[in-house]
Order: structure tokens, then C-alpha cells, then sequence
């Protein structure tokens, strides 16, 4: 019954004791197999988690056994790799069942005489060749990462400077334009904001507070970085909106403040050492050993970018698109594998940064196996020993890929399907009107904010209140919330419409926001978000096709849970489950 059509990774066990047709399931691990590359959807021990030093059987799936020392085994690999939540929420028992799925896969692979298949011999070609160039940039690229006092005390001194910014944010870039043009002609900029800016800065005249470099917005810091003390910025694209900026105070880093500091910036330039020594590592690399392009077979590719996350894509061809004069090549299958396996994990990228980013990852892995090959590391004893170890993982990947991958099929009217039925899903941010009141001091905040719990009207208040003139009233301009400082948003956030936010403290005071209106945003097109739902829709058929799978092996297997040993070594003896 078991035809290659139909075989792969489902749903988990979570019974103990016989499993057998019919018996219960849960949800556990899941594996996303795209291309021939598996991620295991693992979770990670806590630290201090129980290790037994005894060997102990804790299940048999038909005839192969799992003992404890196979878990323990698998926890020291993965625990280095994870982080520390994801160590703290680790479920211990997925990790068994996670093997239980590996051994019926395994041997289903081998029942159909996949060890021997060329495929697979491929496969394990290359899982070699990447151990052999793990071990070679272990042993040539010893950089030197030790920083100076010198270098610490300069970072500090480029970085820690503080700045203070004012910025105009408007619907588009030739309103900005104009309105740049009206600063600098002698407008002054504070009443500008105040009058249109479309930011949480409006309410203070788009004045920032003094911070340091490293602490303002990247995109607000490059512009402001080339101007002088008062100089205004070129219209720029800033939070779904336009903007325009003028640096209004500098100072330099005060030095009292270095101690504070310097842990910090000695990890951003141990970080950027490391960088800058493998960008050097790889071009000296890159200039021993030459790299000759196909670029026909490039925009062939380039132009099947329609056909991504189908089997038309990552069928793929023998022909060479990169070599080395040393032999090594990379060809127009292996490349497509490696573009559909980044698109998995790229969200919302365009296919043309897809492609770059891996065909640069495949020219760099290029050379590095040419340098590896070159320097005997193909038969390094680590290396050979990795390799012997890696059979049953190479079966894995094979049978995934052939089983499920292969059957996996899109139309046009799923997509448009999808896309309807999940709108809410693409929409953009909503936007909101807010009125104001602006004070000068927190008691007079604190003053408007008790009066208006005892129920007194927002816009009498406003006009008794208000510093700025504006009678509280902030006009017709619909915002984002994405353009309000990120401390602010989730106050804004959980308002009703009429209801008033506390007061927030800015540079020039006191302010409270009434949301006058909310509409919810318009859902992108389809053509914008096309790739998302790709991604969406090959891993719900992938599921689903896992799920078939599995329940078909498992039908026809004895799997044996040795229940006492099991809770014996994940610490639950005697505790109730």
C-alpha cells in the first residue's frame, strides 16, 4: 500500500503504550521540507535539563529501539542553537516523538532502496562538503578580535554626541517639498508642524527630544548626520509618510557618561571586527580562486520567478551556472533549490532580492568548497565521521522532498481564493484623527485629566487649557499609529472613539489626545502580496499532505512506549499527567 505518492511526515503520536490504526493523535513537532531542506521544528531543554547517564529503552518502533542515550544525544546538539525562551518552553517529550517519526521514515526509505539512490548519494555529497568547509573556516579564519581603549573611546565619541531634530511629516513627497521650500524661505517650522505634520512631533512643533546619535531613528539619523546646525533635510520617505527635518542642537558626548556605555559598545565593535575579517577572509579567498557565471541560465531563472513554491521551479536542470577552474560548480537545479529555500523564510521580499541574496550565498559557498577541496578537507577524519552519522538525515530529506514536495500544486483561483477569504489579513495599518489638549506643566495635566473622569467636556476644557491656540481641535488629517513614538502607540492603541488618552510628557510639556475618528485601512493588492500567500498555501498543503502520510505509516508500524522508563527520564515519576 505504501506507493511513493503518498508517503511522509504527519501528525505525531502522543499516545503511550501499543500504537495502532485508530489510536489517538496530538499535534507535536512539524518539519518544513522545501527544495530538499528540512528545518526541524524543534523546541530546546532548559538548562539543567535531566540527562540520563544509564542507557535505558524508552520506546521501539517495529524492531528499532530508541534508548535515552539517543535523547541525549540530540538535546546536547540542539541546546547550544536555541535561545534561552525557547529553552525555558522546551516540551521534553516532543523530542521522543520526534524520533519515533525519524525511525518509521527511515525505515520506510530504506524498505524502498532510497540508500542507494543517486539522489541521495548527491545529497550526502553535499552535506559532506559542508562539514568539510565548516572545518576549514575553523581552522584559517582566526580573526583578530580584540578592541582598544582607543577604538571604544572613538565610537563613544561618534555615536554619544547628542542631537536634537525637528520634523515636518506630510501625505506625499511634493507637499514636503513645498513646505520645505516655505521653511527655508523664513516659515517657521514650529507652526508648519503644528498646522499639518501628520506625527505624534505635531503637538510640539515636530521638536524631537535631545537624544543620543546612536539612540535616534536610523532613517532620521542618516539624513540628519550630513547637515549643519540648521539646515533642512530633502523630502524623505519616514513611516508610510513624507518628511522633511532641520537639526536644531548639537552637542558633543559627554564623557562622564563613557562607563555607562562601554560593555555595549565593545560587543558593536567586537561585532564589526568579526564582520569586517570575513568580508576580508572571503576576498582574499575570492582572488586565488576565480568564479565564471552562466548568465543565460541566470535570467532563465529569473524569468520563472512566477512559478516559485512549485515543482516547475525547483525541477531545474544539469547545467553549470557558476565554476571555479578547479572544478566546483553549482548548478541551475542546485541554485533554484537554494532560491525556493530562502523564499520559505524571506516574508515579504521580491523575488529579484531573493535571487541576489542567493546566488551571492551560492558564489561564497562556491569558493569556500573549492578552498576546502583544495586543502584536503574532504577526507579530514571530523569531516569523515560527520558523514557517517548523516545517512538517516539524508534519508529524511530525500523522502520528504519526493513524497510531498513533488505533489505540491498551485492555481490561480486558490490564490484568489485565499486572498478574499483572508483580507482583513492584508490590509494596511488603520488610521486615526485625534484631538488635543496641550499644557505647560503635569499639575495642570493632572488637573484636566481629573476633571474630565468626573465627566467635563473635552473641547471646554481645551479652549480653557490649551497652550498652543488650537482650541483642541487637530483638524481633518488622518494618521497612522506607527508614526507616534513606539512608547505612546499602546496607550492610543486601547482608546474608543471620544474616550481621552493619559497625559503624555513631551519637550514642551503635557499632552492628552481624544481619538475623534478610526477607519480601518484598505487591504493591499493581491499583486502585493502575492509571495505571502505562497508561502502561506505551500506549507497548509505541505501540512496537510505530512498528515496523510505519517497516518499511513503508522498504520502498518507497532510502536511500543515503555511508559515508566519515559517518565522516569523526562523527571515525572510519581507526578501526576
Amino acid at each position: 500500500m505504501h506507493h511513493r505518492a503518498t508517503r511522509g511526515l504527519g501528525r505525531l503520536s502522543g499516545a503511550c503504550g501499543i500504537f495502532r490504526s485508530g489510536s489517538g493523535h496530538s499535534i507535536a513537532v512539524r518539519w518544513l521540507a522545501c527544495a530538499g531542506l528540512i528545518s526541524l521544528g524543534l523546541t530546546v531543554p532548559a538548562p539543567g535539563a535531566p540527562v540520563d547517564s544509564v542507557r535505558s529503552v524508552l520506546a521501539v518502533v517495529n524492531t528499532d529501539t530508541i534508548f535515552s542515550t539517543t535523547i541525549d544525544s540530540q538535546l546536547l546538539q540542539i541546546h547550544s542553537r536555541m535561545t534561552t525562551d525557547q529553552k525555558q518552553r522546551f516540551d521534553y517529550r516532543k523530542l521522543l516523538d520526534k524520533l519515533v517519526n525519524d525511525r518509521l521514515l527511515t525505515q520506510e526509505a530504506r524498505r524502498l532502496g532510497m540508500a542507494g539512490e543517486a539522489k541521495l548519494q548527491a545529497s550526502l555529497a553535499e552535506m559532506k562538503k559542508q562539514d568539510a568547509i565548516r572545518q576549514y573556516v575553523a581552522d584559517h579564519f582566526k580573526p583578530d578580535l580584540t578592541v582598544s581603549e582607543d577604538s571604544i573611546r572613538s565610537y563613544f565619541a561618534d555615536n554619544y554626541a547628542k542631537m536634537q531634530i525637528r520634523t515636518v511629516s506630510v501625505a506625499n513627497r511634493q507637499e514636503a517639498r513645498k513646505l520645505a521650500d516655505e521653511v527655508g524661505r523664513g516659515a517657521s517650522m514650529d507652526s508648519v508642524a503644528k498646522a499639518v505634520s501628520l506625527d505624534m512631533f505635531r503637538y510640539k512643533g515636530g521638536v524631537h527630544n535631545l537624544k543620543h546619535l546612536a539612540d535616534v531613528e536610523t532613517t532620521l539619523r542618516q539624513q540628519a548626520q550630513p547637515l549643519a546646525l540648521g539646515q533642512i533635510s530633502q523630502p524623505f520617505p519616514y513611516r508610510e509618510v513624507y518628511a522633511f527635518l532641520r537639526v536644531e542642537t548639537r552637542q558633543p558626548a559627554d564623557t562622564t557618561e563613557l562607563p555607562q556605555w562601554q560593555g555595549k559598545i565593545k560587543g558593536i565593535l567586537l561585532q564589526q571586527k568579526k564582520e569586517t575579517a570575513w568580508r576580508e577572509f572571503l576576498s582574499d579567498l575570492s582572488g586565488k580562486i576565480p568564479v565564471a557565471d552562466d548568465s543565460a541560465a541566470l535570467s532563465k531563472i529569473m524569468a520563472d520567478s512566477a512559478a516559485l513554491f512549485t515543482p516547475d521551479f525547483t525541477a531545474g536542470a544539469p547545467t553549470v551556472v557558476f565554476r571555479t577552474d578547479t572544478a566546483q560548480v553549482v548548478t541551475d537545479q542546485q541554485l533554484r533549490n537554494a532560491i525556493s529555500h530562502r523564499a520559505m523564510t524571506s516574508g515579504d521580499q521580491d523575488f529579484h532580492r531573493i535571487m541576489s541574496a542567493a546566488v551571492a550565498t551560492a558564489k561564497e559557498e562556491l569558493i569556500l568548497g573549492a578552498a576546502a577541496a583544495g586543502g584536503g578537507y574532504l577526507n579530514h577524519p571530523v569531516v569523515n565521521a560527520r558523514y557517517a552519522a548523516g545517512l538517516d538525515s539524508a534519508l529524511i530529506e530525500a523522502y520528504l522532498k519526493e513524497t510531498v514536495v513533488t505533489g505540491i500544486k498551485f492555481n490561480r483561483a486558490e490564490f484568489e481564493a485565499y486572498y478574499n477569504g483572508h483580507l482583513d489579513d492584508f490590509r494596511l495599518p488603520d488610521q486615526y484623527q485625534f484631538d488635543q489638549i496641550q499644557v505647560k506643566d503635569q499639575a495642570a495635566a493632572q488637573e484636566i485629566a481629573r476633571r474630565l473622569a468626573e465627566g467635563a467636556d473635552f473641547t471646554f476644557l481645551a479652549k480653557q487649557y490649551d497652550s498652543t491656540g488650537g482650541g483642541g481641535v487637530a483638524g481633518a488629517e488622518w494618521v497612522v499609529l506607527s508614526a507616534f513614538p513606539d512608547q505612546v502607540q499602546p496607550e492610543l492603541t486601547r482608546l474608543d472613539v471620544g474616550r481621552v488618552s493619559p497625559p503624555f510628557q513631551t519637550a514642551d510639556g503635557w499632552i492628552m489626545l481624544r481619538l475623534a475618528g478610526r477607519r480601518p485601512g484598505q487591504p493591499q493588492p493581491m499583486a502585493d502580496v502575492e509571495m505571502k500567500i505562497r508561502q502561506v498555501m505551500f506549507q497548509r498543503k505541505f501540512d496537510q499532505g505530512l498528515d496523510k502520510v505519517l497516518d499511513i505509516l503508522k498504520a502498518d508500524a507497532v510502536i511500543v512506549y515503555h511508559r515508566a522508563e519515559i517518565d522516569r527520564y523526562f523527571g515525572m515519576e510519581g507526578k501526576e499527567k
